[in-house]
């Protein structure tokens, strides 16, 4: 899906700023069967200089190869090791050198 940003809208559903729409997985596409997800974070390999969307949700993390962005492709989907439920649907990542961090915040 390519969409250019017109009136504040991509497609006319996504809100943007100044930012076409390039191309969408679904969140059944990157592996979760999550409703929604909870972060999203961007890496880029320094050997191949490849680019890479880390994405979490309630039921884990994907793993996106954004380096053509009109095609992304997903890699991979970590299962979160423990049960899901109310309190612990909200993951964080970020990336530091070529080590990613996930956290999940439980209330």
């Amino acid at each position: 899906t390519t969409a250019p940003c017109i009136d504040g809208l991509a497609d006319g559903f996504y809100e943007c700023s100044g930012v076409d729409l390039l191309g969408e997985l679904t969140l059944v596409d990157q592996g979760s069967s999550a409703s929604l997800g909870s972060d999203i974070w961007g890496w880029v390999d320094p050997l191949t200089s490849s680019e890479y969307a880390i994405m979490t949700f309630m039921d884990g993390t994907s793993i996106v190869d954004v380096t053509d962005p009109s095609n992304p492709t997903a890699l991979f989907f970590l299962k979160t090791t423990q049960p899901v439920n109310d309190h612990s649907y909200w993951r964080d990542v970020k990336v530091y050198n070529t080590t990613a961090y996930i956290v999940v915040d439980t209330v």
